[in-house]
C-alpha cells in the first residue's frame, strides 16, 4: 500500500538562502582512523546525522553560526566537541575514544550490539554490489473483520538495481509479471485503492539494502536494548532486541517521517547472524502501537474522502537470506500489519483490516534472457493488473502461506464460488 495517509493542516516553509554546507570527516584523535556509523548531534540546530562507511557527514547550516557544538556517540565514544568551521572542503573533527583497562589474562567477547554493528559493517563484503534478477513468487491477501479476502498470487521476475555510495548499498526495483491469478477483489474502504502497490512497498522494507530506514539503521541501535538468546541453542548468533522509543515499521504509510508519528509504536525483534561470516541470515521485527499515542494534526485520516480515520494495532516483518556462490541473497520476506478504521462523526469502529504480503525467491541470476527485455516496470498495481489465467502454469504447489492457514483462507474465499472459477473469470 502506497500513500493513503498524508499530513494536512501543516505547512512547512524552508529557505535555501543564507546557508552553508558543512562537510566533515570524523576521526579518532589517537590514530586518525575514520569513525564509521557514529551518531553526530549538532546541538546548535538540534539535528542528528550519521557518519558513513568512511566517517564522513554533513550539515546545512545558517551562515550566522561561527562556533559549533557536537555530541558524538558511537561504540566506545561519548564526546562533546566545540569546533569553529572554515567551510573549505572536508573538515576534520577529532573525537576521543574511551579507554578500557583490561587485565592481560582477560578475554572479552563482543556484546550483542557490537555483533550487530560488525555485521552491518560487513554488508558490502557479504552481499553483492552488482545488480541481479530474482525469479520469484508474490502473494497478497487481507483479513477484513475476521474474514479472508482479496487473494493475489504472481510469478514474477524482480530486478534489483544495486548502486553504492561510500560503500553503502541502495536499490531500485523493477518488476516483470510472468503469470498471475486473482480472487474476486473489492475494497472495504474506497480510499484504500489509491496508490496501492503492496509488491514494491514490501521489498522496500527489506533491511539490508534499505539500511537507513530499517531496524538495522546504526543511528537507531543506540536506543535498542540487545541481548543474546540463551534459550535457543544454535551455531549462529541469535540476538533479541527491544526499542520502546520508536519503530521502523511504517505499516503502509510511506510518508510516515513527515507525518510526525514518532512515538506511535514500539518495537521488538530477533536478529540471526552467521557466526563465521557475520552475515544476516534472518531478521524478525514486531511493532506494537502505544495505546496512549494521540495522532497529531489529524494526520491519521484517509484521503481523499476523509470519511475514516485509522489506528495502527500491530505489525510483523520477517526477512531471510541464503548464500549463493559466496554471496548472501534475500530468500523470502513476509509482512503483515493491522489497522482499525473508525467512521468520522460517529467515531464508531467499522473495520479491522490485516494486510498480508509475502515474497519468495526461487533463483537469482546476474543475467536475464532477451524475452524479458522491455517488460520491467517500476511498480505494478496487481489489484487492477490485466492477465490471462493459465491453470497449467500453476500445477506445482505454490509456497505455503506464512501467517495463516491455507484451509481457513480458502474457506472464506470460496463462500460463493470456487477459487479456480474466480481465477479464471478475473483473468479473461
Amino acid at each position: 500500500m502506497k500513500i493513503f495517509l498524508t499530513v494536512f493542516f501543516i505547512t512547512v516553509t524552508t529557505s535555501t538562502f543564507g546557508q552553508n554546507n558543512l562537510k566533515c570527516i570524523l576521526l579518532d584523535s589517537k590514530d586518525s582512523t575514520a569513525i564509521q556509523f557514529a551518531v553526530v548531534k549538532l546541538t546548535d540546530i538540534s539535528r542528528n546525522t550519521l557518519t558513513n562507511h568512511i566517517g564522513e557527514f554533513s550539515f546545512q547550516l545558517p551562515d550566522n553560526l561561527k562556533e559549533l557544538h557536537f555530541e558524538i556517540s558511537a561504540l566506545g565514544i561519548r564526546d562533546t566537541i566545540t569546533y569553529n568551521p572554515k567551510y573549505n572542503g572536508i573538515e576534520k573533527i577529532y573525537a576521543k575514544k574511551t579507554q578500557f583497562n583490561l587485565k592481560a589474562v582477560s578475554v572479552v567477547g563482543l556484546s550483542a550490539k557490537e555483533i550487530v554493528l560488525k555485521a552491518i559493517s560487513l554488508i558490502p563484503v557479504n552481499y553483492t554490489d552488482s545488480s541481479f534478477a530474482s525469479f520469484s513468487f508474490f502473494r497478497h491477501y487481507e483479513k477484513v473483520n475476521g474474514k479472508f479476502k482479496n487473494l493475489i498470487e504472481a510469478q514474477a521476475v524482480v530486478m534489483f538495481k544495486v548502486s553504492t555510495s561510500n560503500n553503502l548499498f541502495t536499490t531500485k526495483n523493477a518488476f516483470a509479471i510472468q503469470q498471475m491469478r486473482r480472487s474476486n477483489f473489492s475494497y472495504a474502504i474506497t480510499d484504500l485503492k489509491y496508490g496501492r502497490d503492496g509488491f514494491s512497498t514490501l521489498l522496500e522494507q527489506e533491511p539490508v539494502y534499505n539500511l537507513a530506514s530499517s531496524s538495522l539503521a546504526p543511528v537507531a541501535l543506540y536506543d535498542y536494548s540487545m541481548h543474546f538468546d540463551t534459550v535457543n541453542k544454535s551455531d549462529d548468533y541469535i540476538i533479541n532486541y527491544t526499542c520502546d522509543a520508536f519503530s521502523s515499521d511504517n505499516h503502509g504509510i510511506d510518508n510516515i517521517a513527515e507525518a510526525r508519528m514518532l512515538g506511535e509504536c514500539r518495537e521488538s525483534g530477533t536478529i540471526v547472524i552467521d557466526r563465521n561470516s557475520f552475515a544476516f541470515k534472518k531478521i524478525e521485527r514486531n511493532a506494537f502501537r502505544n495505546k496512549g499515542f494521540l495522532y497529531p494534526k489529524n494526520n491519521n485520516w484517509l484521503r481523499p474522502s476523509l470519511n475514516y480515520y485509522m489506528n495502527f494495532i500491530d505489525g510483523k516483518l520477517i526477512s531471510e537470506y541464503t548464500k549463493v556462490e559466496g554471496k548472501w541473497f534475500l530468500k523470502r520476506i513476509c509482512r503483515e500489519y493491522t489497522h482499525e478504521y473508525y467512521k468520522g462523526g460517529s467515531n464508531s469502529k467499522e473495520f479491522t483490516i490485516t494486510e498480508v504480503n509475502e515474497w519468495y525467491a526461487d533463483s537469482v541470476t546476474h543475467f536475464i534472457t532477451a524475452d524479458l527485455i522491455g517488460k520491467f516496470y517500476s511498480s505494478v498495481d496487481l489489484p487492477s493488473y490485466s492477465y490471462s489465467y493459465n491453470k497449467n502454469r500453476w500445477s506445482q504447489e505454490a509456497h505455503p502461506f506464512y501467517f495463516f492457514n491455507k484451509h481457513d483462507i480458502y474457506t472464506d474465499l470460496e463462500k460463493k464460488t470456487t477459487i479456480e472459477q474466480q481465477f479464471l473469470s478475473n483473468g479473461k
